[in-house]
């Protein structure tokens, strides 16, 4: 619920640890990975959300999202994602904003999502908190993040 009352949705994927099986079938083994190579068809006023950076949106209308509520869709295809345990694959679709990291906080861009009549303002300390940990991630491990950006 929102604060003015209103009932508002929000799909996202849960699939550790077993629940994957549930939306596909695949080996249930931490040795077996798999890329995915994800689209989501979804109204153009909702964000969509995954595991890589966005590779294309395609606007459309149809037949029966018009004659039911006169709503465009859209098509939101992802990049195809690096070779992963299959329950850390994610989607999230819901009304959203963002707040991003500049390029001065980190060499990559990292988002933090809220609902919108949260505002974005009230995620500022959980970028804060993201920025110092890829930080000393980076430091610590002597490894670099490899996306382009971090979500």
């Amino acid at each position: 619920m929102t604060k003015q009352g209103e009932e508002q949705w929000i799909l996202s994927t849960l699939l550790a640890p077993i629940n994957a099986r549930r939306l596909f079938y695949y080996f249930d083994e931490r040795n077996f990975k798999a890329t995915f190579s994800v689209s989501v068809v979804a109204k153009r006023k909702l964000e969509v959300l995954s595991n890589m950076d966005v590779a294309s949106v395609v606007e459309f209308t149809s037949y029966e999202s018009y004659r039911k509520s006169k709503e465009r869709m859209r098509k939101v295809t992802f990049q195809k994602t690096p070779l992963m345990s299959t329950y850390l694959l994610c989607v999230v679709i819901e009304k959203m904003n963002y707040i991003a990291s500049s390029l001065d906080d980190f060499r990559s861009p990292i988002h933090i999502w809220a609902a919108p009549d949260q505002g974005t303002e009230t995620a500022r300390g959980s970028l804060d908190i993201a920025v110092t940990a890829a930080r000393l991630y980076e430091e610590k491990s002597d490894l670099r993040a490899s996306y382009r950006s971090l979500i």
